[in-house]
């Protein structure tokens, strides 16, 4: 009988896991921004869903599309940021706001969807392309929490807040005069 050599078997997975990992090569570059991770995760149904609709709302917004817009915020919508979050910024306020500012190229980053049947919690870091001199924020966290209604996903409330510098305006953001000591 010939003698066989036999590889220990964590020698034999090592020496197949670059083959092993070929297909997976190069799919983080091919998912969408809104979905994609520098992990090379893969892109759930619900991150696309709420990337496309986090995506058409700032279509809508830089198009100066207010059906649209109004399409995709719920009646009662409200903005809040972590700077000043007793001062909410409602439905009409934040699109009347969205909709006196210029065009502004941007897109979403590492979003993340916690999903519970008809109502959604998507977070994500959404990334402004401003001139240096313009005052609002270039990054900011956002979470939006969306809910089904009569088979549409709407916003009914934002929750945004500057990544990095403390002094930038958020887009969208209204800020209301409220007296300092007012309890809530």
């Amino acid at each position: 009988m010939k003698n066989k050599m036999l590889i220990p078997l964590p020698v034999l997975q090592l020496m197949l896991l670059p083959i092993l990992a070929l297909p997976f090569v190069g799919k983080a570059q091919d998912a969408p921004s809104h979905g994609a991770s520098h992990h090379g995760v893969m892109v759930t149904r619900q991150v696309k869903l709420f990337g496309d609709l986090e995506n058409q709302l700032i279509a809508a917004t830089n198009a100066k599309d207010t059906e649209a817009m109004g399409q995709l915020l719920a009646d009662n919508y409200v903005l809040r940021i972590g700077a000043n979050p007793g001062d909410p910024t409602n439905r009409a306020e934040a699109m009347q706001q969205a909709m006196s500012g210029a065009a502004v190229p941007s897109r979403v980053e590492q979003l993340a969807v916690l999903d519970e049947e008809r109502l959604a919690v998507v977070s994500f870091v959404w990334n402004l392309d401003l001139p240096a001199n313009d005052p609002r924020a270039g990054k900011i966290f956002v979470v939006d929490t969306w809910k089904e209604v009569g088979g549409k996903w709407k916003i009914v409330a934002r929750y945004a807040s500057v990544v990095g510098g403390v002094n930038a305006l958020v887009p969208g953001y209204m800020p209301h005069a409220i007296a300092p000591n007012k309890k809530i």
